[in-house]
């Protein structure tokens, strides 16, 4: 029995309807139970190192794209100025150490005069008592005054003599260490040995040194990168429709694909999701809220950021934003781990042409 050319072409629109069909389908079931995103970066931290002190450079030990260890100097700045501060410091606190000193003698100059003053008034005090139990019989009238006046002058330089020890002691402080000016001064000290160490400029973190364009004799500002550290720590970061990730959380593992390694899948794992777009954040400028604007019904999907590491070492060393393609596997669905195996290995192949 011949099969017409209109009955061949109903058989071929059947199947091509059912096959639109399942592939929609399963595009559908895919993008909720196994997502996977072309929209995926590998991150390398990057540390901007900039100079914590101002000053000329004199020497740069590092060359662009060398890797350096935490601790390692990067460049050094001209310390002559810094070398001059700390030894100004020293001398302040000589000099408050003698200032100390010379306190402390006058402390005993003045504890003597009260000594000496206290025995003064009590000699004055018995001749005043004595004359005036005598009661101007013995004595004058001008010699009980007399008397009486000695002893006030007395008492008034013991006055006299306690203000000043009191006067000293507050400007003398605490003794040895403890002392407010010794402390500020060893502060001091050590602000200026700080400052001087700084002007030697050392890698926080081990890394690869990038973007250094630094010659002796430029002059480096405080707070002004020079250069940037490059972690060998890699970290991927994708975005995926948010209700791809439904059924994802920290602890999923995940497939990986670099284009720079096309035919390579990577396992992964995610750890954690950003907690908001930057079009969630509203932000206090004073205007008046801007509505979303757009003349399609069916708009654009959402898409959130999660972050994944790698659970093995890249076999070379790729650069930070290097494109990749993410896929999150299927939590209960084991029926769906073939497919998922399938779907990322036939993207992993399709990176040799394009």
């Amino acid at each position: 029995m011949s099969v017409t050319p209109e009955q061949r072409f109903r058989r071929w629109t059947r199947c091509s309807l059912l096959l639109a069909v399942l592939t929609f389908g399963y595009f559908v079931v895919a993008d909720i139970l196994m997502p996977l995103t072309p929209h995926s970066r590998l991150l390398h931290r990057v540390i901007p190192v900039a100079p914590e002190v101002s000053g000329r450079v004199v020497e740069v030990s590092v060359k662009n794209h060398q890797y350096v260890h935490a601790g390692d100097v990067l460049f050094v700045l001209d310390d002559s100025d810094y070398r001059t501060a700390l030894h100004d410091a020293e001398l302040s606190l000589q000099q408050t150490q003698d200032q100390n000193r010379e306190l402390d003698a006058s402390l005993a100059e003045a504890r003597a005069s009260l000594a000496q003053a206290e025995a003064a008034w009590r000699v004055a005090s018995n001749d005043a008592h004595r004359y005036r139990s005598l009661g101007g019989v013995a004595v004058s009238r001008q010699e009980v005054d007399k008397a009486v006046g000695s002893e006030r002058e007395y008492a008034a330089q013991i006055a006299q003599a306690r203000a000043r020890i009191h006067s000293l002691e507050i400007q003398r402080g605490l003794s040895g260490e403890a002392n407010l000016h010794v402390r500020q001064a060893r502060s001091a000290i050590h602000l200026a040995q700080i400052n001087l160490d700084r002007t030697r400029v050392r890698a926080l973190e081990s890394g690869y040194v990038s973007n250094l364009n630094l010659e002796p004799g430029d002059y480096a500002s405080t707070s002004s990168p020079l250069l940037s550290l490059v972690s060998p720590r890699a970290q991927i970061y994708a975005d995926f429709r948010e209700k791809s990730l439904r059924h994802a959380g920290a602890g999923s593992n995940a497939r990986v694909v670099f284009d720079a390694l096309p035919g390579e899948v990577f396992n992964a794992q995610l750890v954690s999701a950003e907690a908001g777009i930057a079009d969630g954040q509203i932000l206090a400028d004073g205007k008046l809220a801007a509505t979303e604007a757009g003349d399609r019904w069916v708009r654009d999907a959402q898409r959130q950021r999660v972050y994944l590491e790698l659970e093995e070492t890249l076999p070379v060393n790729l650069p930070s934003g290097a494109r990749a393609t993410v896929q999150i596997l299927p939590l209960h669905h084991p029926l769906l781990r073939p497919l998922a195996w399938l779907q990322i290995h036939t993207v992993a192949l399709l990176h040799y042409v394009y």
